[in-house]
């Protein structure tokens, strides 16, 4: 390994360990719970405040979508961070190999920026619901999928952090059955967006 390498992993550990000693992450549980609250405060904001509108398309069912998807996926990436370096120091400040960060976590971010980015590009004709009625069924649909998903990653959250559950008899295949269930609703996810961007493609109406 080159001395520029070995440098770069030095200098990462240092960073990793001056941050491990930060009271953010020393009171990690609380900052989780907190990110936790964020993300289904965000769900139910989708839940409560998306039939209300402007009539001039600036507000909306839109708005809402981008502000809770957006918030959703910023609190979703800094339990993963927290999580990652809690992981890294578990025994005594040793650099160990950490599996916080999961394919299906990132599958969900990018879903989420494509949901921002549909939301975003008919910004108007959604606030205007000036787009088919089949749109906001798969929406909701979209939304309670992901409702589903997040109650998984916070299972798993607490099967991977919680020492003694982990030890509990068992778990090692309810985490198989739950990741199974997770994956089924990724795909049935990415179905759901895929029809959503189908129709606004095809069958939006234009804003005169």
């Amino acid at each position: 390994m080159s001395s520029q390498k070995k440098n770069s992993i030095n200098t990462l550990q240092q960073l990793f360990s001056q941050i491990h000693k930060t009271k953010f992450i020393s009171e990690s549980t609380l900052t989780s719970r907190v990110l936790f609250c964020f993300i289904f405060i965000s769900i139910f904001a989708k839940l409560f405040f998306s039939h209300i509108n402007l009539n001039d398309g600036s507000n909306g069912p839109a708005t809402i979508n981008i502000m809770s998807y957006f918030v959703i996926m910023i609190s979703l990436i800094s339990l993963v961070f927290l999580n990652t370096i809690t992981q890294l120091y578990k025994k005594e400040g040793d650099l160990q190999m950490s599996n916080t960060i999961s394919v299906d976590l990132v599958i969900v971010v990018i879903y989420f920026l494509w949901l921002i980015s549909i939301n975003m590009k008919y910004y108007n004709n959604i606030n205007l619901k000036k787009v088919p009625p089949g749109f906001f069924l798969y929406s909701n649909l979209t939304h309670g999928v992901i409702g589903f998903q997040l109650l998984i990653y916070m299972a798993n959250f607490i099967m991977t952090n919680d020492r003694e559950f982990s030890l509990t008899r068992g778990v090692s295949d309810l985490r198989s059955r739950v990741s199974f269930i997770n994956y089924l609703l990724i795909f049935l996810n990415f179905i759901l967006i895929l029809i959503q961007q189908i129709i606004l493609e095809n069958f939006t109406v234009d804003i005169v």
